[in-house]
């Protein structure tokens, strides 16, 4: 067993079933006595009868000498506090992904009777393979108010491992201890989730136990475009009444929180013509195969963006990617020209399992992703893709052209803007970042960013159609 994480009143391990060779989480609760044990059995008992594909399934339970114990699946990913802290704050689309399916998931478990009381970024994980968010932690390990001040010395967060609840995502009502904790304080974590996704931080921070707690009960909600004024109106506005300190102006239920939050996906519009790609039917952007000679192709891109003339370099020696996994990745290939998408993301599933730093592989899965629109499973491929080759131009076009469609169109233009710096010399790049600086009223940069591609390849077969665009751009500056 190795152990992956330890707090005041329990551990998280990684354990192997003896038998069956299966591996599992094995939560571990120090508090043995007969109260702590009565929770834990109907806890679990509850758990155990939820069946939900962003919960982790309770497969055992019992009594050990020293403590309690609960196992279930084991899950390969990061939680959204290491996520933020290793890679930033995440784009506005994939945060309502996320958000989305974690509002959706919270009201399967309230209309089960069962309420979270712990939603924070430590307690939804994201597994790394597929992007699925998981809600963990359900206050199976017990909590209360004199044990939580052990988790407190260090505000605002708990510090990295420890299983215990943290005031600074608790509702009001239940870090006062006043009154019966109901879904409504679930709804108050949603929106902490939220601020915090779109911040990086706590929506409130302040240093100690008391003074922290005392801001909960207090002090107003912050606006989170204080901290990022790209922030939508709708979200920040979504952020304020569900932060709330009376229950009864939050949203009612987690069900209307994940409406608030799909309300905030502005329908894809292309005013300057630059195709998003990716979510748009029947549609590809690029998709690798690689043989054994390491030659790279792609697939007709759309009709409103030229295809890339990035190659793609073979495997250097310290990538490790065996013939097994360029196989899969070739399998996978075929299968996404079939028409088989599903099966195509499997293959590619098993190219990254043979040889995990394949960044082709992952980029390739999250095109497939995208073309079944699991938005956040896509962005998370394309984010694995650019931490293992950040000198890549392709994951970075990708990501920008998913956000995009999704209307994240500030997002998308950093995107584009950093693929035409790795590839300046590829006119989608330029087209594509030309459509997002038009979508987001920057006029005189769309036209640049389309001249710099015409001047690329002024014989394209788009090449027509762009210098008009450029044209009815000169005549709107003229007005």
């Amino acid at each position: 067993m190795e152990e992956i994480a330890r707090g005041g009143q329990g551990a998280l391990l990684r354990a192997q079933h003896h038998e069956l060779g299966t591996e599992a989480a094995l939560k571990l609760s120090l508090d043995a006595d007969e109260d702590s044990w009565q929770r834990f059995q109907q806890e679990a008992k509850a758990l155990a009868r939820l069946s939900h594909p962003n919960l982790l399934a309770v497969h055992d339970y019992g009594r050990a000498p020293g403590g309690l114990y609960m196992a279930m699946p084991f899950v390969s990913g990061q939680d959204l506090s290491s996520r933020v802290r290793e890679q930033g704050v995440p784009p506005v689309a994939w945060t309502v992904e996320v958000l989305e399916a974690v509002a959706d998931t919270l009201h399967y478990c309230h209309q089960s009777g069962i309420v979270h009381r712990d939603l924070k970024p430590q307690n939804v994980l994201i597994e790394a393979e597929s992007g699925r968010p998981y809600v963990v932690d359900f206050g199976l390990i017990k909590r209360d108010r004199s044990r939580l001040a052990w988790s407190q010395d260090q505000a605002p967060e708990t510090a990295e491992g420890t299983l215990l609840g943290t005031p600074a995502y608790m509702a009001p009502e239940q870090a006062a201890a006043r009154g019966e904790v109901d879904a409504r304080a679930d709804v108050y974590g949603l929106g902490a989730l939220l601020f915090f996704l779109l911040t990086g931080e706590a929506p409130f921070r302040a240093a100690g136990l008391y003074p922290l707690l005392a801001e909960v009960a207090e002090r107003p909600p912050p606006d989170p475009r204080e901290l990022r004024p790209e922030v939508p109106a709708a979200l920040a506005e979504l952020c304020r009444v569900s932060l709330a300190k009376d229950p009864a102006a939050r949203p009612p239920t987690a069900r209307a929180f994940a409406e608030r939050v799909r309300a905030t996906r502005p329908r894809a519009r292309w005013p300057y013509g630059v195709g998003a790609g990716l979510l748009v039917a029947a549609a590809a952007l690029l998709i690798w195969s690689q043989g054994p000679d390491a030659r790279a192709r792609a697939t007709p891109a759309p009709a409103s963006a030229p295809a890339s003339t990035t190659p793609l370099p073979s495997p250097t020696p310290s990538e490790a990617v065996s013939e097994a996994a360029i196989q899969a990745n070739n399998r996978g290939v075929a299968l996404f020209d079939a028409g088989r998408i599903e099966e195509a993301i499997r293959a590619f599933a098993e190219a990254t399992r043979l040889a995990p730093a394949y960044a082709d592989a992952h980029l390739n899965r999250g095109l497939a992703r995208a073309k079944l629109r699991d938005v956040a499973g896509a962005i998370e491929d394309f984010d694995r893709a650019m931490r293992l080759r950040p000198d890549w131009d392709l994951p970075y076009a990708n990501r920008g052209a998913t956000l995009g469609v999704l209307g994240d169109h500030l997002s998308a233009s950093a995107d584009f803007e950093r693929a035409t710096q790795l590839a300046p010399d590829v006119p989608r790049h330029w087209l594509r970042l030309g459509g997002a600086k038009g979508n987001l009223g920057d006029h005189a940069g769309a036209m640049a960013c389309f001249e710099r591609a015409l001047e690329l390849e002024p014989d394209a077969p788009w090449a027509e159609r762009y210098r008009r665009k450029v044209a009815r751009i000169r005549q709107l500056q003229q007005r």
